[in-house]
């Protein structure tokens, strides 16, 4: 009992710090952003911190592709409600040699004067990063504070100048924070929100009227994949006869075959099963894979999104070209993983892609996956799998062979060399 008690308390004290940090920074602090290709990380922080402040912006002047994302972040900011933390200053810091350290320097004491600032160094490129850190050390702005989020498990890090005029990094049981758990805004959607700041617009679901919609499972459709995936595991007669579909060259009533499969297989859930609209085999296992995912790793994720069609912005080079993302997933350290669902054959050139366009969407925060209905045990002859044309499993194994090459992670059903299903995906998103 006094073990609870005292972890109880331990929380609140954890939690009272946290509130004071963010509150003394929302207060006394302006927040210092660089222009990037990945204005996520920008973002983010303003999920974390009600900044109050004018902030500061540093771009460089005349370069297009920089100006491009200074654009989505300031018209995505400005489609946000109207609170302070997102709103964008009036000019923006315009830096002509990104090459001159020394300069940049004296650009950003002079914009620095007389302020307390918070330098989100995440984005920023190398010389800016110097600039900052030269700047600290020889004014010993000792008020200022350096803060770093790491990507792969969204890990904030905060450093300051000592008395020595070093960096050095405050220790986490000072501000209370660790990982970066952002929650969504009022009624804003953050999966529309990340895509938007990457020039993609507009997004919508390809299979819900061509609206928005966050992917939020029914307890009772729950129960029925969650009854098909055991079955699948063990029984090769129905993971066979749903994949030879992908064989068939005639599709017509390819959803009242996957029906008349499941009918002929399963044993009860059917019923349930009856209430939905028939599906092709390609987004039965896109909803079977999303239910997998939800099910296992629903407390790290912000947001998740099915079947979902987005257009290139007209503004950039990739004008009336479209990308569709099976089942996309923001999670709750900001990192946004794309997922590629492939029961048929996937070209090389089609594993690229996606690896490009979650990229192009998150940067290094991106990461595409390719989920497979291969079991782990075929991902460890995919060579001999896809060159046998009497396998039900060709398709398959020749569209992870693609992503192996494509350099993709692969997860099966029931995992994959990293772990089973729960095991591999948090690694993939970095929790463990």
């Amino acid at each position: 009992m006094a073990t609870k008690t005292k972890s109880i308390e331990d929380a609140k004290n954890k939690q009272s710090r946290v509130n004071d940090w963010q509150q003394a920074i929302a207060r006394e602090y302006t927040y210092c952003m660089f222009s990037t290709l990945n204005q996520m990380v920008n973002y983010l922080p303003m999920l974390l911190f009600n900044f109050q402040k004018s902030k500061m912006y540093v771009t460089l002047e005349g370069d297009e592709q920089n100006r491009t994302f200074d654009k989505n972040l300031n018209d995505t900011l400005s489609k946000l409600p109207r609170e302070s933390r997102f709103s964008m200053p009036d000019k923006f810091i315009e830096i002509g040699d990104v090459n001159d350290v020394s300069n940049i320097q004296k650009v950003l004491s002079n914009e620095a004067n007389g302020k307390k600032v918070i330098w989100n160094i995440t984005g920023g490129q190398r010389p800016f990063v110097m600039a900052v850190f030269e700047l600290l050390k020889e004014e010993a702005r000792k008020d200022d504070l350096v803060m770093y989020l790491e990507g792969n498990r969204g890990q904030l890090t905060f450093l300051r100048v000592t008395e020595n005029k070093t960096l050095e990094k405050i220790p986490a049981s000072e501000h209370g924070m660790g990982q970066c758990h952002i929650k969504g805004v009022g009624e804003e959607r953050l999966i529309p929100i990340a895509l938007q700041l990457m020039g993609f617009t507009p997004i919508k679901s390809t299979k819900n009227n061509n609206s928005y919609n966050p992917f939020s499972p029914s307890r009772s459709k729950s129960d029925f994949y969650q009854h098909f995936i055991e079955k699948y595991l063990e029984d090769k007669n129905l993971r066979e006869d749903l994949l030879r579909l992908n064989k068939e060259n005639e599709k017509k009533d390819e959803e009242k075959k996957v029906a008349d499969i499941l009918k002929k297989h399963l044993e009860n859930g059917m019923e349930e099963f009856k209430k939905y609209t028939y599906q092709t085999v390609g987004s039965f296992l896109e909803n079977l894979f999303a239910h997998k995912i939800w099910s296992v790793a629903k407390e790290h994720i912000a947001e998740m999104a099915v079947n979902l069609e987005l257009d290139y912005d007209n503004e950039t080079e990739e004008k009336g070209t479209k990308d569709e993302l099976d089942i996309i997933v923001l999670t709750r350290t900001g990192q946004l993983v794309v997922f590629e669902v492939k029961s048929g054959g996937m070209s090389g050139d089609v594993a690229k892609s996606t690896k490009y366009t979650t990229y192009a969407i998150a940067g290094v925060y991106g990461k595409p996956v390719l989920l497979t209905p291969l079991l782990n045990k075929h991902l460890k002859s995919l060579e001999e799998l896809s060159k046998d044309n009497d396998s039900v499993y060709k398709s398959a194994a020749k569209a992870a062979r693609a992503a192996r090459h494509a350099q993709l992670p692969i997860l099966a059903l029931d995992g994959n060399e990293d772990g089973d299903f729960e095991e591999a995906l948090k690694k993939i998103f970095g929790i463990l």
